[in-house]
């Protein structure tokens, strides 16, 4: 991941997500700042749901951090160098990775989506946000600096059952 980089905030209505680093540091993970209730498909912060307050941490090297579905969420490389060996898990994550895709095409075409494009794709996988990256309700989301509030999870016992459900889908000589 490039310096800078990283998702506006969004919403998965369905998965629930992981982030893993690997050595390097320098992911700044941006969570509610205090336990908040899951949002339902359909609700949007700022329009009718509240907008919740955000806070922010760095993710250390070789560590985990957990996102329950239904929240706000988001990150972004701090480091100020490309990163390797950071992770997303998504689960149950059905074709999750196909709307970072079509964000990433049109990141990196120079575009923005239209509004109906942008609500054909964020309908259907429950991530609302602007065509410019912004989430209703809020500005300059990346400048978030406040404490999160809350003790950070990790949830590795679910994230290593996950693990092992994968390894019996190959067989044992990989």
């Amino acid at each position: 991941m490039s310096t800078g980089e990283g998702p506006p905030p969004h919403i998965h209505y369905a998965d629930q997500e992981w982030f893993l680093t690997e050595q390097q540091g320098g992911v700044r993970i941006f969570l509610p700042r205090h336990k908040t209730a899951k949002l339902v498909p359909g609700q949007i912060p700022g329009i009718n749901a509240p907008v919740q307050p955000m806070g922010s941490a760095l993710i250390p090297p070789n560590s985990a951090v957990y996102s329950p579905k239904a929240i706000v969420h988001y990150y972004t490389n701090e480091s100020g160098q490309t990163i390797d060996g950071f992770h997303n898990v998504w689960e149950p994550g059905f074709g999750i990775i196909k709307i970072f895709e079509i964000f990433d095409q049109a990141t990196r075409s120079g575009q923005q989506l239209s509004n109906d494009e942008l609500l054909k794709q964020t309908g259907l996988w429950g991530i609302p946000h602007s065509g410019n990256g912004s989430m209703i309700g809020t500005t300059q989301f990346r400048l978030v600096r406040d404490p999160i509030a809350r003790p950070i999870k990790t949830n590795l016992k679910q994230l290593q059952e996950l693990i092992d459900k994968g390894e019996h889908c190959f067989p044992g000589d990989g």
